[in-house]
This record gives structure tokens, sequence and C-alpha cells, in this order.
């Protein structure tokens, strides 16, 4: 069973007013009769909450709306171009999306979100050696970041590099034990393994199914092939341990080696008694 991993593609939401480039450190003070730069910045940080309200009750139309009217005011900040390409990803327009994420990564380079949003745009366009680039940048960029890790995981196992998105996700669940889309891409690394690794993706799969993930119908028929079955937890149970990176490198469905034998001990030398002398013989 071979297939892409998942990676649910949510736009990065920026604290859009303190990324502003243009005297972020004091915002304009809510008075009439403002100085003029004061009063245009005090209009983009507007443009900027409204915007990013509306990313969150997923009006993108809106959204894509004030990104550009803040852009109008200041066109080179790096972080309303980067909301902007991925809410015009939502708004199916990639072309667009990615010349605004290229100008976002141009003027600031140290941008992980959108870096992040151009590598993923770039797997939807099926140019995974570019997303591996760009997601690599990202995890550069900012290595504690959980969802960087997982998206660059996904580009890898798209070049067919799968021991390196195996070690991407370990990192991804070292950081968020409770990352439940790594737990799931863990599980469906271990079931394409010959042979399938399949109590380490039970672990994995179960648990992300316990974290909320929804059910997988080739996974379930997978393991219902090998006589198991998912039962949802009982809330008044102890929880079971979490599956963690070191349970992905040990496949504990294989059969557990006998222990080792105990060393003998050396025999204690015993000394040996001096040999009778000779008497001499009489002539």
């Amino acid at each position: 069973m071979h297939r892409p991993l998942s990676l649910l593609l949510l736009p990065v939401l920026l604290a859009a007013p303190a990324m502003l480039r243009a005297q972020e450190e004091s915002p304009p003070p809510p008075a009439d009769g403002l100085p003029p730069l004061e009063r245009v910045l005090d209009q983009a940080t507007v443009f900027a909450r409204q915007a990013t309200e509306a990313m969150r009750n997923n009006d993108w139309k809106t959204a894509a709306d004030m990104w550009e009217n803040l852009l109008k005011i200041q066109p080179d900040s790096a972080a309303a171009l980067s909301n902007l390409g991925s809410v015009e990803i939502k708004l199916d327009k990639p072309t667009e999306a990615r010349a605004h994420l290229e100008k976002a990564v141009a003027l600031r380079p140290n941008l992980p979100a959108a870096w992040m949003t151009l590598g993923m745009l770039h797997l939807e366009q099926k140019n995974p050696m570019l997303a591996v680039s760009c997601l690599t940048r990202a995890v550069h960029e900012d290595p504690s970041d959980p969802r960087l890790h997982n998206a660059l995981a996904i580009a890898l196992k798209q070049i067919g590099w799968t021991n390196g998105a195996e070690q991407e996700l370990q990192r991804t669940i070292d950081l968020s034990p409770d990352f439940a889309e790594a737990h799931f891409n863990l599980a469906l690394i271990y079931l394409e393994q010959q042979p399938p690794a399949i109590e380490s993706a039970r672990r994995h799969y179960f648990f992300a199914r316990d974290l909320g993930a929804p059910p997988d119908e080739l996974v379930d028929k997978q393991f219902k092939e090998a006589g198991i079955e998912y039962v949802p937890p009982d809330p008044n149970e102890k929880k079971s341990d979490k599956p963690t990176a070191k349970d992905g490198t040990e496949q504990t469905d294989k059969p557990t080696p006998p222990p080792a034998k105990p060393t003998p001990k050396a025999p204690t030398p015993t000394k040996s008694k001096p040999a009778p002398k000779s008497k001499p013989k009489s002539k």
C-alpha cells in the first residue's frame, strides 16, 4: 500500500500588526487628527485585523481583499504577502499565490511560514523537489515548529526518501507528542514496510484516532485482514501510553529474542602442592 502522507494545509496566521514592517514597535494612538503617516499606519493595522479575522472565519474573499488593501499601503510587507498567498491557495489561484509567496521570501528569507506555504503549493503542483527545497529552508529557519517537520516528511516521501520522512515524523512527535497527523503518517510508513510493521503501525494509527483523526478505509482494511480492529477508548479507563519515536524504530511485532545466557564464572585457581622430594638412592 503506497500512498501520499497527510497534511491539512491551513493558512499560517501571522501576528499581522506585530509583523508589519513600518514602525511595528509603536502602534499609532486611536486619536483624531493623526499626522498623515500615523493615519496610514492606523489604517494598515485595521486591514490586518480584519483580514486575520476573516481567515479565522474561512471568509477567504474578504481576507484577500483586506490583505490587498494593506499591501496598497505597505507593498513590501512580507507578512501580508505570505498571508495573501495562503488565502489565494484557498481561492484556487495558484499562480497569484506563488508570485506573492516568492516575493515574501525574497523580502524576508527568514520567514518560515512563507517557506512552508510555498513548499506545499509546489507539492500540489507536482513539483516535489522544489517542495523539499522550500520546506527544508522552513525547518532551518524554525526547527522547533513540529508542523514544518511534518510537512517536510510529506515532501520527502513524495520523492521516495522514506527513511528521511520517517526521521522527520519522529522529530515531529518529539516536539509535539499529540500531533495526530504525524502519528497517522508514521502508521502509513510502517504499513508499507516489507513485511509490514503491524504492531508499530497499529499503535500510531490507533493513537491518531484517539486524538480525533478520521478513520481511513484502506488502513482499517489492512488491519482487519491482520485480525485487528480499532476500538474507541473508554473515557473511564486509564489511557494507554503514547507511542513515541522509539516505538517506530523498534518493531514490536517481531518475536522478542531470548535473554542472553549468563557468563560462567572463571574457576578460582588453586595452589598446586609442591612435588615430594625424591630420596637419594643409596649405593
